[in-house]
């Protein structure tokens, strides 16, 4: 989960992009969120506790933008066989 690693790096600015707009407004249900987002909002408050800039943006999915071409195949990958293949190697300019 990106929000995990952000709590590790020394970096205290972070850009979180995701093509997921319900899951973007699930994170702002601060009354009755899912599990994920709720352990989500959690990392989310570690992390500015510690000093963390976070911005989480929508993009459009299925639109050719380069990163979330990739991590859409990567998701795909994964679900069909439980394992990652890439970790860390796409560049800040993707």
């Amino acid at each position: 989960m990106a929000t995990e690693i952000i709590i590790q790096e020394p970096h205290s600015k972070f850009i979180i992009l995701s093509d997921s707009l319900s899951s973007i407004k699930s994170l702002q249900n601060q009354l009755n969120p899912c599990n994920i987002a709720s352990k989500i909002q959690n990392n989310l408050n570690k992390a500015s506790f510690l000093g963390k800039e976070i911005i989480i943006m929508w993009i459009p999915g299925h639109s050719g933008i380069r990163g979330n071409e990739i991590a859409d195949k990567q998701a795909s990958i994964a679900i069909n066989n439980n394992e990652t293949l890439l970790k860390n190697q796409m560049s800040y300019a993707d």
